[in-house]
């Protein structure tokens, strides 16, 4: 089982840090090859897992292949099924992965490191798109990746919003370790502070929304008060001399930091009626994978956009509604999956960290309701391992 352990270790090392992350039509990046390999490799270990799920009964395995199975129909009758077809075998891999990394990483000990890995992943990506932010102050236009803003905001924030809450869970835990919470505090900050300069309001209120439920429904805080109180203060105080530099020199208007969010917001609510329109046109089946942008492209009054920036109201486009049902349950049936086991009678240590996966996987969940964030392969490979984290019980 090393074997796998280190080729998953390996692969969301590497992914985050291909310079294209988006799939273009019939024109996929090579993080999509990386996947679909790595899938390959993985299905030995899978058909073996996907019995013992369907003798389990295992619901989020059910409810994904109950998605496949509209999400296949809908490539058949797809508008462009060359490029639907590319994004069906990304949800086949998705899928592969899910089932597989529940036992690959059987382990606490193992899930904790994977973890580790992707956080520091995130602090090293964080600290490049600072840089290109802060001193190169550089807006990229031509690909989607996580080194920078690409015209409105960064999207390294689809993958911050799983990296905090799973740091705040090594802050807490291994409190009493001074290098460990003198190191964690840095990181922790280093990620909240990338966030903020990712100019992703929407990832910025998914996060807080998460936490707020989080604490409601496991009524514990992730967050020490004393750790709060102090991120709070010293934030404050960033935000202000930043925001002071960039007043003087004119930085604030090259990165469009006056931007509106109200017109975001209802050039969203444009997208998410196109695509309904787009649904009652073909309900049963939609109109194929990812093809929202092309469904009457010549009629389209500004704005346009390839997607309709909420990954479950384009699910009705692509896919019909039966593809919204299915992935709407699946979420669902991972949720109450981990509800349940957080509920266990688990120790300290493995509840903060069920907890802090619940937390960034709703904060996840939140924010591909407003953004095309789930699009991108490598976001999508992360939900699907923290996913499987999240819905298998450890000992």
């Amino acid at each position: 089982m090393w074997f796998y352990q280190v080729l998953t270790v390996l692969l969301i090392s590497s992914i985050p840090f291909f310079e294209k992350q988006f799939v273009y039509y019939d024109n996929p990046p090579l993080v999509v090859t990386t996947i679909q390999f790595f899938s390959i490799i993985l299905l030995p270990i899978f058909i073996k897992l996907l019995f013992l799920d369907i003798k389990s009964r295992f619901a989020p395995t059910f409810f994904f292949i109950a998605l496949l199975i509209p999400l296949a129909i809908s490539t058949i009758y797809s508008i462009n099924v060359t490029h639907s077809g590319i994004i069906l075998s990304l949800f086949a891999s998705y899928f592969v992965i899910f089932v597989s990394t529940k036992t690959i990483f059987s382990t606490f000990r193992s899930k904790e490191i994977l973890v580790l890995t992707f956080i520091l992943i995130s602090s090293i990506l964080s600290a490049i798109s600072l840089y290109n932010t802060l001193i190169l102050q550089e807006i990229n236009k031509d690909h989607v990746n996580f080194f920078g803003i690409f015209y409105g905001h960064n999207h390294l924030s689809a993958l911050l919003v799983f990296s905090i809450p799973l740091s705040l869970y090594f802050l807490k835990s291994y409190w009493n370790n001074k290098r460990i919470r003198i190191l964690s505090i840095i990181i922790c900050t280093l990620l909240i502070i990338s966030l903020l300069f990712t100019l992703s309001i929407g990832a910025m209120l998914s996060l807080g929304i998460s936490f707020v439920l989080g604490s409601f429904l496991f009524g514990k805080n992730l967050i020490p008060k004393k750790v709060f109180y102090g991120m709070f203060i010293f934030l404050t105080f960033f935000a202000l001399l930043t925001l002071l530099y960039f007043s003087q020199s004119k930085g604030i208007d090259s990165l469009d930091f006056k931007k509106n969010p109200l017109i975001h917001a209802s050039h969203r609510l444009i997208f998410w009626q196109r695509a309904y329109d787009n649904f009652l046109e073909k309900p049963l089946t939609g109109h194929g994978l990812d093809t929202y942008g092309l469904v009457k492209v010549n009629d389209q009054t500004p704005p346009h956009s390839s997607n309709a920036h909420n990954f479950f109201v384009q699910t009705l486009s692509d896919a019909g509604i039966f593809g919204f049902f299915a992935v709407i349950m699946l979420v669902a049936s991972i949720f109450k999956k981990g509800y349940d086991i957080t509920k266990k009678n688990l120790s300290k240590k493995k509840s903060l960290f069920f907890i802090s996966l619940f937390i960034a996987i709703l904060s996840s969940v939140l924010f591909a309701a407003i953004d095309f964030d789930w699009y991108l392969p490598t976001v999508s490979i992360y939900f699907w391992v923290f996913a499987g984290f999240l819905t298998s019980y450890v000992k």
